[in-house]
């Protein structure tokens, strides 16, 4: 195969195999949040679908704070929007924050996240990325909920 047919052929796996990239990434922060809540008793936390930043972004809230993760196809990154809502102590510059980019795997059967150094991530990864700081930093320790001792 020549290198026009190979970059043809990358365009179009790279365009069938987003979806499902983002719908990984989109179930693990999902995921992540109701867990979140499960264990939290923190009222107002949840997440949702959001264009603010295209068809590929979530926006995921708390009081006081929201953030977006979304996929950003023109240079393959999966980027951190502060939201529409802001802390007032907050130092955050108010700049969009790369996570990690995405790239088509090495035997090209789909898009796999990838950090800085090339490392492949799974989505669970990014989703750590993205949420650890923003839904326990600081610890809500005074919210968790007592489990459940099994019988």
């Amino acid at each position: 195969m020549g290198w026009v047919a190979q970059k043809i052929s990358d365009h179009k796996t790279t365009a069938e195999s987003l979806p499902r990239l983002w719908d990984s990434l989109r179930d693990s922060i999902g995921n992540a949040v109701e867990e979140f809540k499960a264990l939290i008793s923190q009222p107002g936390v949840d997440r949702g679908d959001c264009r603010a930043r295209g068809a590929k972004c979530i926006r995921v809230w708390k009081p006081g704070a929201s953030i977006e993760i979304y996929l950003s196809p023109t240079d393959a990154t999966v980027k951190l929007a502060p939201g529409t809502i802001t802390i007032a102590e907050s130092a955050d510059s108010g700049d969009d924050k790369t996570l990690c980019g995405y790239r088509l795997k090495e035997d090209r059967s789909g898009l796999e996240f990838c950090s800085g150094t090339g490392d492949a991530l799974t989505a669970d990864d990014v989703s750590i990325m993205a949420l650890d700081p923003f839904l326990l930093d600081p610890f809500p320790s005074a919210y968790i909920r007592p489990q459940k001792s099994p019988t």
